[in-house]
């Protein structure tokens, strides 16, 4: 029974894992109240093929691929970014997350990097090589318009 279920969810994530893009709301702030957030994914040809999917909160935002960037203004205080991917070690879905405590005006980054044992990590890292980083890699569209 694990098994069929196994490749359900696979095949499922399989046919979605070469799409990115927005595929839910973004959370609601005022620009002037807002810090932003920009999840990073390092280019790799490991899962190159795979788009991992970014959570704020529990609600899923965006899916994110190889070499793209995908930033959003968030309200301040503590919230959890999450990352979710299909695959690693074990063929089922992996999560990992981070609680940040968000302040107005700041910039925040996240690095997403494939792993071959747990599919991928999700870290915080310094805003002068998020930065830079950042100049190299495509932005997902990212609106609530």
């Amino acid at each position: 029974m694990k098994l069929p279920v196994a490749l359900l969810a696979a095949t499922t994530l399989g046919l979605s894992g070469c799409a990115s893009g927005q595929i839910g709301t973004l959370p609601v702030t005022t620009q002037a109240a807002a810090a932003n957030v920009h999840v990073l994914r390092v280019s790799s040809i490991m899962g190159v093929g795979i788009a991992f999917r970014i959570a704020y909160d529990g609600q899923n935002i965006f899916d994110i691929r190889s070499g793209q960037v995908g930033s959003f203004p968030v309200p301040p205080g503590t919230h959890t970014i999450e990352m979710k991917c299909f695959g690693g070690l074990l063929p089922i879905v992996q999560t990992e997350d981070v609680e940040e405590n968000f302040t107005t005006g700041k910039d925040y980054y996240f690095l997403v990097q494939p792993d071959i044992v747990t599919c991928a990590s999700i870290q915080s890292m310094g805003p002068d090589q998020g930065a830079g980083m950042m100049q190299d890699m495509t932005p997902v569209p990212l609106s609530n318009n």
